[in-house]
């Protein structure tokens, strides 16, 4: 049987209320690249307006064999510093220019201080390892960037995908589903799209070190 790769980025519109975010959230983009290991390093811009509060924090739930490695926050291209015993009673003074990392079950939240309250553009990122995970027909991704429920969603919201190599229109087909937006392959190789993608690839480019049952359970 000829082997496939299926790349499933599912990227909901409704959000999770236990999502820390700001009371004006204006723009959340996420780029991810995927390298031939089938890691992935996912970056976050956020855009926001900060009046209350003392941290941001973003949970990723049910990681099963993949880690959360290489996480870093920056404001206006300064680092923050990372503290490895995070407190969230800390004050706000406190935890400026501060982030951690808290381990939650089979998950983690990424968590950084929020600083002074007015306008701010938040850059994070961190590395999933085996992200593309190997299927017995074929490889995927099936990844929650955006968990159900948030109060406060973002005025728009941008996902890009890039993979090792450039995916053309030879090697991927698309479909996108579920909200109001697009889905493009653009010049660069590269794959855009608002909410919901789809990706389904007819060759084998990742080298995966983990299998998943097809009956697996999105983050």
């Amino acid at each position: 049987m000829k082997k496939t790769i299926m790349l499933f980025v599912l990227l909901f519109s409704i959000f999770m209320c236990s999502f820390s975010y700001a009371e004006t959230f204006y723009e959340w983009n996420v780029e991810v690249e995927l390298f031939r290991n089938g890691d992935g390093v996912v970056k976050n811009t956020w855009v926001t307006e900060e009046d209350k509060g003392t941290e941001k924090y973003l949970p990723i739930g049910s990681l099963g064999d993949s880690e959360i490695l290489d996480y870093r926050v920056r404001e206006n291209g300064k680092p923050f510093i990372y503290k490895s015993d995070w407190d969230s009673d800390d004050s706000r003074e406190e935890k400026t220019g501060r982030y951690g990392m808290i381990q939650k079950g089979d998950g983690v939240e990424l968590v950084y201080g929020i600083g002074e309250y007015g306008p701010h553009r938040y850059e994070f990122q961190y590395r999933v390892t085996d992200m593309v995970k190997a299927l017995e027909d074929g490889q995927s991704l099936y990844w929650q960037f955006v968990n159900s429920g948030l109060d406060n969603p973002p005025e728009k919201m941008e996902i890009r995908i890039k993979g090792y190599t450039p995916f053309t229109s030879d090697t991927v087909k698309m479909w996108s589903f579920g909200y109001t937006g697009d889905i493009q392959l653009e010049p660069d190789g590269t794959v855009a799209t608002n909410i919901i993608l789809r990706l389904h690839f007819s060759t084998l480019p990742y080298i995966t070190h983990i299998s998943i049952d097809h009956g697996m359970v999105g983050r």
